[in-house]
């Protein structure tokens, strides 16, 4: 993945942005939906990674980051555990991480 000609800034203000939005929290029944979610999240931790220098995660990791949680302090909103892992999972699927074990994930 080259970063060349990436403008950092505005990739952040971009997921911030997406961090609002209250549904990005409950993952929704509709596949399509959910898969849409799933990619934003992929793309959301990629990104919190990269930019914190993080090569291996765990979902506690994640968790503990503050990145699953909603951006306004006020709000209890928070990805759920099974949800963080069916994140880590599909981004695995998707060749941005890999795990042997489903618990520690490298981010590619």
């Amino acid at each position: 993945l080259s970063m060349e000609n990436v403008d950092l800034d505005q990739i952040g203000a971009k997921i911030n942005s997406i961090r609002q939005d209250p549904t990005m929290y409950t993952f929704q029944k509709n596949p399509e939906t959910r898969e849409k979610q799933l990619k934003l999240w992929m793309h959301i931790i990629y990104y919190h990674c990269f930019m914190n220098h993080i090569y291996s995660v765990t979902v506690a990791d994640l968790q503990s980051s503050g990145i699953t949680h909603h951006p306004d302090k006020q709000s209890n909103r928070c990805l759920k555990h099974d949800d963080l892992q069916k994140v880590l999972e599909f981004m695995k699927y998707q060749e941005y991480a890999l795990s042997d074990d489903d618990l520690i994930y490298m981010i590619c």
